[in-house]
Parts: C-alpha cells; structure tokens; sequence
C-alpha cells in the first residue's frame, strides 16, 4: 500500500473500455460488445490525502451500431487505442485505513488508429481528453493492495467514428 515510507506504486490492469457518441451510449451496458486493454500506472505519494498519477493503455476501443439499416455500411466504429494521462487523486481517507476510496482528474491524450477490420470504420487521429472518475484501494499487505477504478474521458473531439454532430465529443469509460 502506497504510505510516505513507501511513496511509488505501480499499477497493471485489465480494462473494459466502453464508448458513448453518436453511435449510442454504451456506458454499463452489459450486453455491449467486449473491447479490452492492458494498462499500467506509476502512482507518487504526495501527502496523506493526494498522489499523483500516470496511467497509460493500449487496446480496442469501439461500439457496435445495432441502428445499421445497411449490411453493404460499417455497423461497428472500431479502433486500436493508446492511451495516456496524468491524474491527481485525492483519497478521502488517509493511509492508516485498510479501505481508501478516492476521487481523481486530469488530462489525457488517446490516439486511435483503424483495425484490419473491412467492416468497421475509424478516423484516425489524436485528441485530448479531459479525464476524472472514482475508485478504492485495498491495503493487502505492506506491499500489496488491490484497486478498483471507473474513469470517464470526454474526448475533444467528435468524429473518430465516423460521425461529426457537434453536440458533444465522443466519450470513453
């Protein structure tokens, strides 16, 4: 568990990316098509209340568009991500309890390539991310601990998936 005597941590994560545009919102969705990644963190103690934090994935980010009237259209927006942020995090309690919600924010950068896929479609680019979310730590041992995280990312930008309709950027979970 990450204290003043021990101030770096670093994180490995399996993630279920979810996306939310123009071609339907899929945040916790469970019948949604599965796009995973990996990711790592390196997390630095600051105070007994903030760390700072760099996070960085790679995987498929995307969404099914079960709206398709044509079978000749692409019905999935699929891309290949990296992507990175910095976060500061603010635990809500301090490092002597065994249970540490927190709340985070930031900013992040993804860059979506196109997949060998015929079927789907993908604009490739980059774009900043304005990022936050919600998560707990587990303290396990000393050294050890278990963490959960939900982070939201508003893309700025609103066409990667095809679709440019200027009511909000296509945003990831």
């Amino acid at each position: 568990a990450q204290t003043y005597e021990n101030p770096w941590t670093v994180g490995v994560y399996g993630v279920k990316s979810e996306y939310n545009g123009d071609l339907g919102k899929r945040f916790f969705d469970v019948k949604a098509k599965f796009y995973g990644m990996g990711a790592l963190s390196f997390s630095h103690y600051l105070n007994r209340y903030f760390d700072a934090t760099v996070y960085a994935s790679y995987g498929y980010y995307g969404c099914q568009d079960d709206n398709s009237s044509s079978k000749s259209l692409a019905s999935e927006f699929k891309s290949k991500m990296l992507y990175a942020d910095l976060t500061g995090k603010y635990k809500i309690l301090p490092e002597h309890y065994a249970f540490r919600p927190y709340v985070f924010a930031g900013v992040g950068f993804r860059n979506l390539t196109a997949t060998n896929d015929d079927k789907a479609v993908c604009k490739e680019g980059s774009d900043f991310v304005i990022t936050g979310g919600v998560g707990c730590d587990v303290a396990l041992t000393e050294h050890w601990g278990l963490r959960y995280t939900c982070g939201y990312g508003y893309g700025l930008s609103d066409d990667r998936d095809g679709f440019d309709c200027g009511d909000y950027g296509d945003q990831q979970l």
